[in-house]
């Protein structure tokens, strides 16, 4: 999905901040062509939406002073008050990916405790 937007971009069809919706018809076209599966454009604007959300959660943490990087499991690791001092700072972004309901792009509760300590 993101090499078939990166390619957009460079044809111009990213006139302000948004893509136009031939963008999103041809990653789902290219999506159908590999999986054979239902897809359509706005699964594909949404789950992009869901993806510029996580990468601004990334750049804030990346910014903020207490976050480090576990490189051997791929997480940001922090002591437990930097991590509650900025959950209370951004909570509905934050709050969407760690919440209750478990998913994809979801941090487990068990794990983001055990690196919170």
């Amino acid at each position: 999905m993101l090499e078939i937007l990166a390619k957009e971009v460079k044809l111009g069809n990213q006139p302000n901040d948004n893509f136009k919706p031939s963008s999103f018809t041809r990653v789902t076209e290219a999506i159908k062509g590999k999986s054979g599966g239902e897809c359509s454009g706005d699964h594909v604007e949404n789950h992009f939406r869901t993806l510029q959300m996580i990468w601004s959660i990334i750049v804030a943490i990346r910014t903020r002073s207490g976050f480090g990087w576990n490189e051997s499991i791929y997480m940001f690791t922090a002591s437990p008050n930097v991590h509650h001092d900025y959950v209370q700072l951004s909570r509905p972004p934050y709050r969407a990916l760690t919440g209750p309901r478990s998913g994809r792009h979801r941090w487990d509760r068990h794990r983001r405790h055990v690196l919170c300590s």
